[in-house]
């Protein structure tokens, strides 16, 4: 095999792997006498019924929730998933509670009954495909019980990528973690410096 074939299967790889790893993780938890909320990921929104787009300012309910941008009224895109299966509900009472402060990339959805049975999706306007999502949100002196959450997590998962909400975990505090194509790429490497010994032989 040609070691210019061996370069193009590799990077092939490496590129396939990078795209599933696409997500988005929102963790909600107490933090002393506060309530914390990180989003971190990208997504991928192909498969969507329809996109338009959407005003609001940050807001927080157990079927709908915006985030980002400090409360400032933004335009978003929006996008509509009909057929897919999502939880109705984060939590079994009704409350709406906005954050005392929210910054970063606006995110947002609204699902189960708050959507018709549908589930949409609000991010920053222009969005594209793998653009990093990154949110901080606080609410004041609360917790969990007040703002009517259940701790548990609650799977989204859209046409081509997955939403997951973690109720009453904080996120994993780690050091630089490392790449999911790293492996590939090590491997990658390793194969091109064979295949350039056997030409030299």
């Amino acid at each position: 095999m040609k070691l210019t074939k061996l370069i193009g299967m590799v990077s092939l790889a490496i590129t396939a792997t990078t795209a599933a790893q696409a997500a988005v993780v929102m963790n909600v938890w107490e933090d002393g006498t506060d309530v914390r909320a990180q989003v971190r990921g990208s997504l991928d929104m192909s498969g969507y019924d329809s996109q338009f787009n959407s005003t609001g300012g940050s807001s927080f309910s157990q079927s709908a929730f915006l985030l980002g941008r400090d409360g400032a009224t933004d335009v978003m895109d929006s996008y509509q998933f009909n057929s897919v299966t999502t939880p109705t509900t984060l939590g079994p009472l009704f409350s709406s509670s906005p954050p005392s402060s929210s910054l970063g990339s606006d995110f947002g959805m609204s699902f189960g009954g708050s959507a018709a049975n549908t589930t949409i999706v609000n991010v920053d306007q222009g969005y594209t495909n793998g653009d990093t999502i990154t949110t901080d949100s606080l609410w004041a002196t609360e917790t969990l019980v007040n703002m009517g959450l259940a701790s548990g997590t609650y799977l989204f998962t859209l046409p081509r990528d997955t939403i997951t909400i973690k109720i009453g975990e904080a996120p994993a505090v780690s050091a630089v973690p490392l790449p999911a194509s790293a492996p590939l790429l090590a491997f990658g490497c390793g194969l091109m410096a064979w295949a350039g010994r056997r030409r030299r032989t």
